[in-house]
């Protein structure tokens, strides 16, 4: 290597900007939080009037919807292990696993899910891919045009 192109590498590293990702845990979101690419975000309650929203590749693990809360999962991102209350809204965009639905879960045209369990007046409204939905107790499973529900 030359010294004409060392120095301009050196320059390009001085340049590039360092993106670093966000980890928080045990938040209660009162307004409004958006995860970015590589954020997680785990053990958290979105309270009343309250909005989660995941882009990109980021996570979600645990996270309470409360009623008049809504989580959205945009394309690429995850959550699992989630509870959406009597009142609260999942859309989902991304992939969302091992979910427990009191209140409404949207299942968009790019969204998945995986093992949900639909509880009391819980909702499921499918316009994407759902594999092993379950509803007790009164809860609904509603497949729209191009859905598809499957179960195993």
């Amino acid at each position: 290597m030359n010294i004409k192109s060392f120095r301009f590498l050196s320059l390009l590293a001085w340049y590039v900007p360092v993106v670093y990702s966000q980890h928080y845990t045990g938040l209660t979101i009162n307004n409004s939080l958006e995860l970015n690419d590589g954020d997680t975000i785990e053990s958290s309650v979105v309270a009343d009037q309250g909005k989660l929203t995941l882009n990109g590749s980021s996570q979600s693990d645990r996270i309470t919807v409360s009623d008049g809360g809504a989580f959205e999962i945009l394309t690429h991102a995850s959550d699992s292990g989630s509870t959406i209350q009597n009142g609260g809204i999942q859309s989902v965009n991304g992939t969302a696993t091992n979910t427990k639905v009191y209140g409404m879960q949207h299942v968009k045209s790019d969204g998945a899910t995986d093992n949900t369990r639909l509880y009391g007046t819980g909702a499921q409204h499918i316009q994407g891919r759902v594999n092993k939905s379950r509803a007790y107790d009164n809860g609904t499973i509603n497949v729209y045009k191009n859905g598809h529900a499957t179960s195993s």
